[in-house]
């Protein structure tokens, strides 16, 4: 990917997130260790990453910009290695911040709701029109995910990289 031009808006990186509340706790957490990840002595001195999540039930996205880089991919793709590296207890670190922030906003009604509306309920096997379906509410809320490893796998090839507007005429 070329450098950004002086002057223009760096592109935006965006990653589909499955609608579930497995992904959608894991992508909150991320992208949280995204936004507060220290730049190593390498990286350019401004250089920095603003993430941020919408955990809409319906088409859900993660979208990344990579502000202050010659090239923006290669940046991305360090900092979302550096996440399996170094990182990684800013990463648990995180998951336990969002674990704790879904268990407060599951507590009431509102919020359950708005939690199990992104998490559709899959039911295995077939199941009997008169018994209801019983399914761990951690599992449908993502927090038991969230004790594991990592629910997603960004990479940077697998993006749909936003640049900035065509100028007009």
């Amino acid at each position: 990917m070329p450098a950004i031009a002086a002057g223009g808006k760096p592109p935006l990186f965006a990653w589909p997130i499955p609608a579930d509340g497995a992904s959608s706790a894991w992508a909150g957490a991320i992208c949280r260790a995204l936004n507060r990840q220290k730049p190593t002595p390498e990286e350019p001195r401004k250089s920095r990453i603003g993430c941020d999540f919408d955990p809409d039930p319906r088409r859900a996205a993660l979208v990344l910009r990579a502000v202050g880089a010659d090239d923006p991919a290669a940046f991305v793709r360090a900092r979302l290695a550096r996440l399996g590296g170094p990182d990684q207890p800013l990463l648990t670190s995180q998951a336990q911040f969002m674990a704790q922030a879904i268990r407060l906003y599951a507590r009431t009604a509102l919020g359950l709701a708005r939690l199990l509306a992104a998490s559709p309920a899959k039911i295995a096997g077939p199941v009997a029109v008169d018994s209801p379906a019983a399914r761990r509410r951690d599992d449908l809320l993502g927090l038991a995910s969230l004790a594991g490893r990592p629910g997603l796998n960004l990479t940077v090839e697998d993006a749909l990289l936003i640049g900035p507007a065509e100028p007009k005429p």
